[in-house]
C-alpha cells in the first residue's frame, strides 16, 4: 500500500499547517520527549491488557518525530495527524521509505479507531508498532542532528 492522502502544500494552503521560523529549540525538545517516550515503552511488557495503551503511546513516538522535524524545517500543524503524516509523505519519503509513511498513516487510523471508536489493538500490532517506532527515531535523528547541532 502506498500513501494516497491529500498533500502536504494543500494543508498549508487549508491552514492546517502554518509556515513559521525553523524553530530549532522546540525540534530538539520534541525529539527529545519521542526519545524519552520509547525509552520507557521499551521497558514495558507487551500483553493483551496493556497492548492498546502502548500502541497509542507508540503512535505517539512517530507522531513526535514527525512533528520534531516539522519544526525543524518551519512548519507547525494546527493538530493535525493527517497533516503530519503528508508532510513525511511528501517531503522525506525518500529517507523514511514507503514501508513506514505507510506504517505512520495505518498507525493513525489504529490509534484513532482506539481512542474514538473504542477497538483495542492486540500484541502482534503493538509489537509491529514498537519495531517502527524505533526505525523512525533511528531516522529522524539522522534527518534532525545536521539541522539542529549547528
Amino acid at each position: 500500500m502506498v500513501y494516497h492522502g491529500i498533500s502536504f502544500k494543500d494543508y498549508i494552503t487549508r491552514g492546517d499547517v502554518k509556515e513559521t521560523w525553523k524553530d530549532h529549540g522546540a525540534a530538539r525538545a520534541m525529539f527529545e520527549k519521542a526519545q524519552r517516550r520509547l525509552k520507557c515503552i521499551k521497558s514495558l511488557t507487551i500483553d493483551e491488557e496493556c497492548a492498546t495503551f502502548i500502541f497509542e503511546d507508540l503512535y505517539e513516538v512517530i507522531r513526535e518525530c514527525a512533528h520534531s522535524i516539522m519544526f525543524a524545517d518551519g512548519y507547525r500543524t494546527t493538530d493535525s495527524h493527517e497533516a503530519c503524516v503528508a508532510f513525511i509523505n511528501d517531503r522525506y519519503k525518500a529517507v523514511f521509505g514507503d514501508s513506514l509513511v505507510d506504517d505512520f498513516d495505518r498507525y493513525r487510523k489504529t490509534r484513532n479507531d482506539s481512542k474514538y471508536r473504542f477497538s483495542y489493538v492486540n500484541t502482534v500490532i503493538a509489537n509491529e508498532g514498537l519495531g517502527s517506532a524505533e526505525e523512525f527515531v533511528r531516522i529522524t535523528a539522522l534527518i534532525l542532528n545536521p539541522k539542529i547541532n549547528r
